[in-house]
């Protein structure tokens, strides 16, 4: 990150991080409105899995979702920052490799997510404003 992302950049983690990406180097904060986005699927696959958990079956409204934290406007941009309808592009994708038939069902099955809740072992995306990335 450090050699394609400037140092001043204040990196966006979502309403349920804090976690400092490169401790020392970049400054993170909890909105979704920073030219930069990285997200972690413990956050992120909440709002992509319906009412079953299966993936790709967009929850409607934050009832449907197990701690909608931000809201209704976060739950809409998350989706739409997945289906590709905001102003951010996809920069990275960091995906866990699953060996094991049970574990690649799983993860066919439900989506990024697939420790449960407890280890938070899962994947991990940075998005990038079209303007910021550019340029």
């Amino acid at each position: 990150m450090k050699k394609n992302i400037s140092p001043t950049e204040i990196i966006s983690t979502g309403p349920t991080s804090s976690y400092n990406l490169v401790p020392g180097v970049y400054t993170t904060d909890t909105t979704l409105d920073n030219n930069y986005i990285v997200l972690h699927s413990s956050f992120y696959s909440r709002y992509l899995t319906g009412g079953y958990g299966f993936k790709n079956t967009y929850p409607e409204s934050c009832e449907q979702i197990y701690h909608c934290w931000g809201g209704e406007e976060t739950r809409q941009f998350i989706q739409d920052l997945f289906q590709d309808k905001t102003d951010y592009v996809l920069l990275k994708k960091f995906e866990l490799d699953f060996i094991t038939p049970e574990m690649l069902l799983i993860k066919y099955l439900f989506g990024p997510r697939v420790d449960g809740y407890g280890s938070y072992t899962g994947d991990m995306v940075i998005f990038g404003k079209k303007t910021a990335v550019t340029n």
